[in-house]
């Protein structure tokens, strides 16, 4: 008997537990199979990734005393990304605000750098989805919203504290507070040493 994989399985064989007893094989050896060969797959795009970077040229360093370097896990990030959870617009809004973190002035409309137990908190009045860059920079009264040039902050902040670039906090009486989250903490430690 000749057992014919189906469209959906054509490369990986015959599928589940009535294939493997068709193929003489153990159906509890089915799973473990199909485990090692996609850890197999795993290991394979990770050592890709590898010879990739080493093929890549060295860089030219296009930095001064105030920039900022983003890793290389922030370019990783947006060619895996899945609809709206990371964009160009956040990594825009995420070097901005390392920015601004490092220089202590803030772009962001009506916020303000004040220390906090010695923490530099970025405070702003009105809630969170209010929260815009100045217009100069973020013409976002020409665009509308999904446009070119166009970054809506409010999203965008919880998008970069959902992946721990910065520390959202909401307070009563209509302030926000923004932190350096853990992820901008340890490249700031990255680049003291």
């Amino acid at each position: 008997m000749v057992v014919r994989p189906c469209g959906r399985c054509f490369d990986r064989g015959a599928h589940g537990v009535r294939g493997a007893r068709r193929e003489g094989r153990r159906p509890s050896r089915v799973f473990a199979q199909r485990r090692e060969e996609a850890a197999t797959r795993k290991r394979l795009a990770e050592a890709k990734e590898e010879a990739h970077l080493v093929r890549l040229p060295r860089r030219t360093k296009y930095e001064e005393p105030g920039a900022v370097v983003l890793p290389r896990v922030v370019f990783a990030w947006l060619q895996q990304a899945k609809g709206n959870d990371w964009s160009v617009s956040d990594v825009g809004a995420l070097a901005v605000l390392l920015s601004a973190f490092e220089e202590r002035r803030s772009l962001v409309d009506g916020a303000v750098f004040e220390e906090r137990d010695g923490e530099t908190v970025l405070a702003a009045r009105g809630p969170l989805a209010k929260l815009a860059f100045e217009r100069r920079i973020n013409p976002h009264i020409a665009y509308s919203v999904g446009s070119t040039g166009w970054v809506d902050l409010g999203p965008g902040l919880k998008r970069l504290a959902a992946n721990g670039w910065v520390d959202v906090r909401e307070l009563a009486g209509g302030r926000v507070e923004i932190r350096l989250g853990e992820r901008a903490r340890e490249l700031q430690g990255q680049e003291k040493t």
